[in-house]
């Protein structure tokens, strides 16, 4: 019935009760009203009469009554547990784990959908995240629990957990760690300076000439035994070949230059008449000798085989020892030539020269007993009396050559005669006697006993 009352003052402003048929005021103003009891009852005796009260069988229901969660009208302002004094706080658990976030409340006197009593919640987003989870992962820095502390640590801040990290202290050392050559397991794997980003590539050397090949690499922070650091050996199973060797005439690139054998190779001269003598102007470099060359370039005609140095000189126009001269004087068949001086067609044998061909000034014979007079020769006529041997034949004015001077010869055309002095006809009678002596056959007594003619 109190609702039905409460009905009327506020849409009526007062209306008939449905049990007395009594007319109510609401303002409380009865003057002028003869149907107002004026001492209406108040039967729970709470100060309220029953025409102010919208519960009168409630003492804890009247108009100036706290407003309770308890789903009655305590105030009588026609709300239902609106402005309630003992509403409760209720707080969003968005993340349905039963524990509500404390920036997101409501007051009510029941629970909205979503919400819960407890706002202790860290992380309503996350609805592992609460108050009461338990925390068993030391590598998750999350606190799960809303305690304020993890069993995450990373002293080190490298962002590995201290329970995984073999160097909590060092933050480049974790797991995942660029392994560099400083002697440190940097990447936690038990191996130190393995695989390290700043390693050195290291060449094979696999003859040990200290000059590797990129044929075989090996990363390392040291250099490993046979590997070096260059890649500048050309042939790396040969130890004398490396940068620098010395070139040696083997048809390889000793140096590794790019170049075989360069400055190193013999020079061989083409011998094409096969005297074993070459031509200076026909050349071959190479290490060995090529067929049809030799080592030397002396030979001065490759086009014939007898004229080569040492060749015997001969008479034929031909310089045959290549000497630069052809016919010359150590001809082996050169004739002997001898000055003739005096131009007499003889010549002096104490002045001669070889030659092929008869030199100027020179003749064949060499009897000449004084070339430096045109008069004196064999061919010349011996002049007597004049001590001088024209006809050189060894004796001045001994014609016959008989030892006797021809003043004291009697014949001085018969070796055989007998040289008498003083007779020069030989007709036994002395020049002084001799009326002749120039005629053998004119002297005194001749033609008779006497012999006075």
């Amino acid at each position: 019935m109190r609702w039905f009352m409460m009905v009327c003052l506020v849409w009526l402003g007062g209306c008939r009760d449905k049990d007395t048929g009594i007319q109510v005021e609401t303002g409380g103003d009865t003057s002028g009203d003869t149907n107002v009891d004026t001492a209406a009852p108040d039967a729970d005796g709470d100060g309220y009469s029953a025409g102010e009260d919208c519960d009168d069988a409630d003492a804890s229901v009247h108009p100036d009554a706290a407003e309770t969660c308890d789903g009655i009208d305590n105030n009588c302002d026609g709300v239902i547990d609106t402005d309630a004094t003992d509403l409760a706080t209720w707080y969003t658990d968005a993340d349905g784990d039963g524990h509500g976030d404390a920036t997101l409340s409501s007051e009510s006197c029941e629970a909205p959908s979503g919400s819960v009593a407890d706002g202790d919640d860290c992380n309503d987003a996350d609805a592992a995240i609460h108050p009461g989870a338990v925390e068993y992962d030391c590598t998750d820095p999350t606190d799960y629990n809303c305690d304020g502390s993890v069993g995450y640590a990373d002293a080190d801040g490298d962002g590995h957990p201290a329970c995984e990290d073999c160097d909590d202290a060092v933050a480049t050392t974790h797991d995942g760690a660029d392994e560099t050559c400083d002697g440190v397991d940097n990447d936690c794997d038990g191996d130190i300076d393995d695989f390290p980003v700043d390693a050195t590539t290291f060449y094979i050397d696999a003859d040990g000439d200290g000059y590797g090949d990129d044929w075989l690499t090996e990363e390392a922070c040291s250099q490993p035994s046979g590997f070096v650091t260059n890649t500048d050996d050309c042939d790396d199973l040969e130890a004398a070949t490396y940068p620098g060797a010395s070139e040696i005439c083997d048809d390889e690139d000793n140096d590794c230059d790019g170049s075989v054998d360069e400055g190193v190779q013999h020079t061989w001269y083409a011998d094409a008449d096969g005297d074993g003598y070459g031509d200076a102007s026909a050349t071959s470099s190479d290490c060995e000798l090529p067929p049809g060359y030799n080592a030397n370039g002396d030979d001065c005609d490759d086009t014939n085989a007898s004229a080569h140095p040492g060749s015997f000189e001969v008479c034929d126009g031909v310089d045959n020892d290549c000497d630069g001269n052809a016919d010359d004087s150590d001809a082996i068949n050169a004739s002997t030539w001898y000055a003739d001086t005096d131009s007499d067609s003889h010549g002096d044998p104490s002045a001669s020269t070889s030659a092929c061909n008869q030199p100027a000034g020179y003749v064949s014979s060499s009897d000449d007993c004084d070339d430096s007079a045109g008069t004196i020769n064999p061919s010349a006529t011996e002049t007597w009396y004049d001590g001088i041997d024209q006809d050189c034949d060894g004796n001045d004015d001994d014609q016959d050559v008989d030892g006797m001077a021809q003043a004291a010869d009697c014949d001085d055309n018969d070796a055989t005669s007998t040289a008498v002095a003083d007779d020069a006809d030989c007709d036994g009678i002395l020049t002084a006697a001799d009326c002749n002596d120039s005629d053998a056959n004119v002297y005194p007594y001749a033609g008779d006993a006497y012999g006075d003619g």
